[in-house]
């Protein structure tokens, strides 16, 4: 989609708004459902409340899975360090945490973790990685569908960059290959119920409008699944119908998107960091809302993530990254006040980063309560550091300051990947922006 295209969608949007008049495929809930703003530290506490009005044993049970699902990641990992094929291992893990996290389906959960332990045995699964020929999804060993999808967009950017079609078409989409199955779709995972239903939907809201948002608003990817992708088609209805979702479901208050939770009477909008990251990052930074967001930003800095920047009370490469990002595309809209507090709080990620995680000799040491693979790990560092503009040596978008030890860490960051044996799409990714960021000589 042009620039141009995207704005007059957003100006035809705005006068449907203004004058009351929305299409059927656009979201606004009844007005006895009609979102208050959130008091956002709160929002952690009410999905917890929603748990436990569902299984009052949710907790000691959470608990329980928690202690059979830590030895398990470990195993995972070591396996990793060690240059193993257990990606589907590591889908098997991801699955399980979502489980734990999001549901309150502790048989499966139960059957997961049976299953994970049971495939730590084979350490060649390059299988894994294989497209499926039955419906055209990649994820060979997950159960969900938003699961496969997340892992299918990951290797439609791979072949987008060799310009190789699929050998499969992508039937799997057809939930959502068409403008009335897509908002029907989006508009039941918008609400969480969870005292009702036991389940939390943020995840698979996330992953599903992350790929939907890459899909049409990534030129190359748009392009390439156009010409040579089959069984799924993006038409102008199709990206009105997403924009027009997008448009609804921003949180005119916060200028974030995030899940939204029924507590009693009451629908809470969450403001989610990696939702907003999401839907600012691919549309390349043409939002609305923009000092909204900003401040929004910098409030949340001190709650745990989704909800904030943190995990377990410190800074996370993952979650930096988004922050930096969002700043960047916000740049040119803020104040000098809000350029002030940014440059200070990036200041505040570069020193923790430089004198944290890059003065370990191991450069790539895990944090397996937050990362599940190393490869995950290493692509956010790199990303991190590169966002913020450290890593080759030219001035950043943020500040006059320069970083003259940028370009020989970028190369020793080349140089452990190059010897670390990892080599899925996450450590290409992260390959590719090291070799622009400090070509070889």
């Amino acid at each position: 989609m042009t620039g141009k295209l995207a704005i007059a969608l957003g100006l035809v949007f705005l006068s449907l708004f203004a004058n009351g008049r929305l299409a059927a495929h656009q979201y606004f809930p009844a007005d006895n459902d009609r979102p208050i703003p959130p008091r956002l530290a709160n929002i952690e506490a009410i999905i917890e409340q929603g748990f436990i009005a569902y299984d009052p044993n949710y907790r000691e049970t959470r608990a329980y899975y928690t202690a059979q699902l830590e030895p398990l990641t470990a195993q995972v990992i070591a396996l990793q360090r060690q240059a193993k094929n257990v990606t589907c291992s590591d889908q098997m893990l991801i699955e399980a945490r979502w489980l734990l996290e999001h549901t309150t389906d502790w048989k499966r959960l139960d059957a997961q973790l049976a299953k994970l332990a049971n495939s730590l045995s084979n350490t060649d699964q390059a299988f894994a990685a294989q497209q499926s020929p039955k419906d055209g999804a990649w994820g060979l060993c997950y159960e969900e569908w938003f699961l496969k999808l997340d892992a299918t967009i990951d290797a439609l950017n791979q072949l987008a960059v060799r310009g190789a079609a699929p050998r499969y078409a992508l039937t799997f989409l057809q939930r959502i290959d068409d403008v009335g199955s897509l908002t029907a779709y989006l508009n039941s995972l918008l609400i969480s119920d969870i005292a009702e239903t036991g389940i939390d939907q943020r995840d698979e809201l996330g992953a599903v409008t992350g790929v939907l948002s890459q899909l049409i608003f990534k030129p190359r990817l748009r392009q390439f699944t156009e010409e040579m992708v089959r069984g799924f088609e993006i038409t102008d209805a199709y990206i009105e119908a997403y924009e027009s979702f997008l448009e609804s479901s921003q949180d005119p208050t916060t200028g974030y998107w995030g899940a939204w939770y029924r507590s009693g009477s009451k629908v809470l909008k969450s403001a989610d960091l990696s939702l907003t990251f999401h839907t600012i990052s691919y549309r390349r930074g043409m939002v609305m809302r923009w000092p909204q967001i900003v401040d929004t930003t910098f409030s949340i800095k001190t709650y745990e993530y989704p909800y904030g920047w943190m995990h377990n009370g410190a800074y996370n490469h993952h979650n930096n990254y988004d922050v930096v990002k969002i700043l960047r595309y916000g740049w040119l809209h803020v104040n000098d006040r809000q350029r002030k507090q940014a440059r200070t709080e990036l200041d505040a990620m570069i020193e923790w980063c430089i004198n944290g995680p890059m003065a370990n000799d191991n450069l790539f040491e895990i944090d397996p309560t937050f990362y599940s693979s190393r490869s995950n790990y290493v692509y956010y560092a790199v990303s991190f550091l590169d966002e913020i503009g450290y890593l080759s040596g030219s001035k950043p978008f943020w500040t006059d300051r320069t970083f003259p030890n940028g370009v020989d860490l970028c190369k020793t960051l080349r140089v452990k990947l190059e010897s670390s044996g990892l080599g899925d799409p996450s450590i290409k990714a992260a390959e590719q922006k090291l070799s622009q960021s400090c070509p070889a000589d």
